[in-house]
């Protein structure tokens, strides 16, 4: 009996840093891989779980991100009201558990696109499996940047907006000062 041959891994991305698997990109969060979820539900999957932690991390470590939008993507397979919820109740799945990782709530929305928005150059009709998994996808778009002048984001004991429960959530830091603007570059140093 022959044995099928596993496929190959894909080709490293040799754009990402070793164990990077959230950066910032002009106007978005990229992610190395896609966040997955359990087939028809917005479960997400347990090796999606280190990607959310590197966007908590991004989001903790960046105050200048003043909020975020996930946006959720189906593919065109099922029903146009089906995808559309579907994409809602994942997006909404993601900033849930963005918040449970100590990411202060109002620095995210969450919405959903159905499918009417898919990857460029992908036409779900006949498509193959991997090219419609494309189309399912959630993203991270900066909505909001920061400056010194916004008000602060409250602090202290907040109830979570889907149960209740109270939870603790430090303010983020303070984004910091622009720079001169004689010196964009913000390199000249202040004081004698």
């Amino acid at each position: 009996e022959d044995a099928i041959a596993p496929e190959p891994p894909p080709p490293p991305d040799d754009d990402w840093e070793e164990g990077e698997l959230a950066r910032v990109e002009q106007d978005r969060i990229e992610i190395r891989q896609p966040i997955r979820f359990a087939y028809g539900t917005d479960r997400i999957e347990a090796d999606s779980l280190p990607i959310l932690r590197e966007v908590a991390e991004v989001l903790k470590t960046n105050p200048a991100i003043g909020q975020i939008i996930i946006e959720g993507h189906a593919s065109a397979e099922g029903g146009f009201t089906y995808n559309y919820e579907l994409s809602i109740l994942r997006a909404r799945a993601v900033w849930e558990a963005l918040v449970d990782l100590g990411v202060h709530p109002l620095r995210m929305a969450y919405r959903g696109m159905g499918e009417v928005m898919p990857v460029s150059g992908v036409d779900d009709a006949g498509a193959p499996e991997a090219e419609l998994a494309r189309n399912r996808r959630v993203e991270f778009h900066i909505a909001h940047w920061r400056t010194a002048d916004d008000p602060p984001l409250p602090a202290g004991t907040l109830p979570l907006p889907w149960s209740g429960e109270p939870r603790q959530f430090p303010a983020p830091p303070e984004p910091a000062p622009p720079a001169p603007a004689d010196d964009p570059e913000g390199t000249e140093e202040a004081g004698p």
